[in-house]
């Protein structure tokens, strides 16, 4: 599978396969600067917000509540969503 690199001009069309919160904070992590960050979403596309040069992160999303809860609840929200089984770190 081909993965996505992403920039502040070039998120791709999730059209409505994904729902508003998860267009809107992709949206969001488009301003990653100083940090890597690689996703898998529920769907199987792979995206990569921010540079090579500094620190790297990965997750696998199961599903697509992480952003809704994230978006309502924060940090606190992320976390909650992530431990019941939205998503994994990948190594």
């Amino acid at each position: 599978m081909t993965t996505i690199h992403t920039s502040t001009f070039a998120l791709p069309d999730l059209g409505k396969a994904a729902p508003a919160a998860a267009r809107r904070a992709l949206a969001m992590l488009q301003s990653i600067s100083h940090s890597c960050l690689h996703m898998t979403l529920p769907d199987g596309r792979k995206l990569r917000f921010g540079n090579e040069h500094g620190p790297h992160a990965a997750i696998e999303l199961h599903n697509w509540q992480l952003f809704g809860a994230t978006l309502r609840s924060g940090d606190i929200g992320f976390a909650e969503s992530f431990i019941g089984g939205a998503g994994t770190r990948r190594i």
